[in-house]
């Protein structure tokens, strides 16, 4: 990706949702859907980025 807000968001939201669940309790699994969490924030925000007039 060349949009560095877009990754810096998806770089917190998995940090974010990693530690939501390592405080609950990290298993395999949940590693796997907070790095897809993070990605897939990171694909919206690129989306929307584009849409926005002016930038």
């Amino acid at each position: 990706m060349t949009n560095t807000t877009a990754v810096a968001a998806g770089v917190a939201s998995a940090a974010a949702l990693g530690t939501a669940v390592a405080v609950t309790g990290l298993r395999p699994g949940h590693a796997a859907w907070a790095l897809l969490g993070g990605i897939l924030t990171a694909f919206i925000v690129d989306r929307l980025m584009d849409r926005t007039p002016g930038t």
